[in-house]
């Protein structure tokens, strides 16, 4: 099952990580257009993209993460225990870098000051 989440996990990143090399690739490289611009500016392509790495990251931390209590003498102990494979741990860094350029493009968008 925890393999079968991380691979869909992984299959929710591609549309996000396509729509940042587009970007590149047009930031970097002069083009005008977009590709796939229509998809991506629609209500669904958003969601997807921005919804897309914090569903995948959520999607291999829920389940390979360990609750624990244990009784101490001051009282109740809780832990977390992460258990990752290499895969697990590619997606979810995929994942959380993807969301942090998507953050800092947004505030960079919205909230820098333009000079």
């Amino acid at each position: 099952m925890n393999d079968r989440l991380t691979k869909f996990a992984a299959v929710l990143m591609v549309l996000p990580l396509f729509f940042l090399g587009m970007n590149l690739v047009n930031e970097f490289g002069g083009a005008e257009g977009l590709i796939f611009e229509d998809f991506f500016l629609s209500g669904l392509g958003t969601a997807l993209v921005v919804l897309g790495p914090i569903a995948a990251a959520s999607l291999i931390m829920i389940p390979a993460s360990r609750l624990s209590r244990d009784r101490q003498p001051n009282g109740p102990m809780f832990g977390v225990t992460l258990e990752l494979s290499r895969f697990q741990l590619l997606v979810l860094a995929l994942a959380l870098t993807t969301g942090a350029v998507f953050a800092w493009y947004a505030f960079v968008e919205n909230y820098a000051p333009r000079g």
